[in-house]
């Protein structure tokens, strides 16, 4: 990864993942997938801010998921700047079937 600061898409999917570090170069990627992994601690995600170009994240069915709820308003707090959060726009209300999609970046 060292070598592909121009990286606009990274899939860490099933790796039993604990602890995100290493990417700080990735100034470019825009979407980052770390689901199902064994991401527990919220100091991991806080890790992602480093990220500049980050608007959209996958961390479902980590340890750290709780209830969706929960865990949706805990990824925006640490990380304002993410738009998508499991394939879901952060402002997206449930069963409003007219709502407006966020606009892109």
């Amino acid at each position: 990864l060292v070598n592909n600061v121009a990286l606009i898409a990274l899939d860490l999917n099933d790796n039993q993942i604990e602890k995100i570090e290493n990417l700080q170069h990735l100034t470019n990627l825009k979407s980052l997938w770390i689901r199902r992994n064994r991401i527990s601690n919220w100091s991991e995600v806080a890790y992602l801010n480093r990220l500049p170009a980050l608007r959209d994240v996958t961390l479902e069915m980590n340890p750290i998921y709780s209830t969706q709820h929960f865990y949706r308003n805990r990824v925006r707090e640490i990380l304002p700047r993410v738009k998508i959060i499991d394939a879901v726009p952060v402002n997206w209300v449930s069963g409003d079937p007219w709502q407006e999609l966020a606009p892109d970046d």
